[in-house]
């Protein structure tokens, strides 16, 4: 009985201590268990802290290269941030002689970059987004306060570079009216008195990728400036492409006033003389012109020639350009194709009948639309008068004068839109239109 005793309890003990052997086993995996998923999780967190910093690292390079190149999406919703502002604004003064180089070309001076401009401003860029670009005129310039710098930013949904409010800011905006991608360059900035000269290299871009539909340039300053003067800059390849074309001009004949036609539209039937008081410029006319015209008029614009008796509806006469028209500061760049609405628009705002800018259109619309681009102005009546005064007797009431100067261009350039001021035709009308190409 006893050894039955002694070998239950041996038994149970043998259990007893594998029990605990089991547990002691369990527990050292369950640590195992634990150590290697702590290993794992320490191993992630470095993983995925390595990756935000480098996700950190490429953000930062990536707003660095578009703080320098100037370059925004306008879809992203950081455009309009304030984030890498500038509170320091380097007012540094740079001569021009340092940047451009000044050169003459048949008279006229040219401003030829020969290194970046150092001065403080900021260049950026809006892409194709017609919403954001129809907010704003095709081109503008103001100078601004801080107030309104800051609302132009969000409007156009561009970086604000700066944040000092005791400067005034240039804001130069312009945008390709023919939708073609553009680059562009602020070459100089110079300061004479009250006056702020600004040197801007534009042309179109033939990168595929270059979605650039607009500019905006930022100056800040701190001069009491009156005037704001733009003016054109060109690379050296621009530069010499223009002395080639000019070279081709140079062999063109001498500019001529051409088809100027001259109606009359008295209120009754009357006498009238038509006199060209240069008519020493004169190349050509119908009927030919002897001292004066004399012709009967009529209301409806009809006329008879005295000296023949013959049935007309205009006088014509072509003329020597003595005036030498050039390419101005203002006037309109227009793609060859677009030359019609261009005109029909223009004329009748000049003054034209739908008539007489019909004869107007037909006569010049071959002459345009073979350009890829044309920059044309209408001359002014002062102009006009230079070239070519008229004495008209009985002097009409009122007298209207076109004479649009045109140049065809490979490229658009950037000019100021013409104002015009529409006449009145009232009592005894005259009108004049005509035309010549600027060599």
């Amino acid at each position: 009985m006893e050894e039955k005793n002694r070998i239950v309890i041996d038994l149970k003990a043998l259990i007893l201590i594998l029990i605990v052997f089991l547990v002691l086993i369990i527990t050292i995996i369950v640590l195992s268990i634990n150590v290697i998923n702590k290993s794992l999780l320490i191993k992630e967190n470095n993983i995925i802290k390595s990756n935000i910093e480098n996700e950190e690292e490429k953000n930062e390079m990536a707003d660095n290269i578009i703080k320098k190149s100037g370059i925004f999406p306008d879809n992203s919703t950081e455009n309009s941030t304030t984030e890498n502002m500038n509170n320091v604004i380097d007012e540094k003064e740079y001569p021009l002689r340092e940047t451009i180089e000044i050169k003459q070309h048949y008279g006229d001076e040219y401003y030829i970059i020969k290194d970046e401009y150092k001065g403080e401003y900021d260049l950026q860029y809006i892409s194709n987004n017609q919403k954001i670009l129809s907010l704003m005129d095709e081109c503008s310039q103001e100078l601004i306060d801080y107030n309104k710098y800051i609302e132009l930013c969000s409007k156009l949904k561009i970086k604000q570079k700066y944040t000092d409010s005791n400067f005034k800011y240039l804001f130069i905006f312009y945008k390709n009216i023919n939708g073609n991608s553009m680059n562009a360059q602020l070459a100089a900035v110079t300061y004479e008195n009250s006056c702020m000269n600004v040197y801007i290299q534009d042309e179109e871009s033939n990168d595929e990728y270059n979605s650039n539909k607009a500019y905006v340039i930022v100056i800040p300053t701190k001069k009491k400036i009156s005037t704001i003067s733009t003016k054109s800059a060109y690379t050296v390849s621009q530069f010499n492409r223009i002395i080639e074309e000019d070279e081709v001009n140079k062999k063109m004949p001498e500019a001529i006033i051409l088809k100027p036609i001259i109606y009359l539209y008295p209120t009754r039937k009357t006498n009238v003389s038509v006199k060209l008081l240069r008519d020493d410029l004169i190349s050509c006319s119908y009927p030919k012109y002897k001292n004066k015209w004399e012709v009967i008029a009529n209301h409806n614009g009809d006329l008879v020639y005295k000296h023949s008796g013959r049935k007309l509806y205009s006088l014509y006469y072509e003329s020597v350009d003595e005036y030498k028209y050039t390419i101005q500061d203002d006037g309109f760049i227009v793609k060859g194709e677009d030359s019609i609405d261009f005109l029909e628009e223009k004329l009748a705002r000049l003054g034209l009948s739908e008539r007489e800018a019909e004869e107007f259109i037909v006569y010049w619309l071959p002459k345009l639309e073979c350009n890829k681009y044309n920059y044309v102005r209408f001359a002014t009546k002062e102009e006009i008068e230079k070239n070519m005064p008229i004495e008209i007797k009985p002097m009409p009431d009122s007298f209207i004068r076109v004479l649009m100067t045109y140049k065809g261009l490979e490229k658009p350039i950037q000019v100021k839109e013409q104002e015009i001021v529409t006449p009145k035709r009232k009592g005894f009308v005259a009108v004049e239109w005509g035309g010549t190409q600027i060599n």
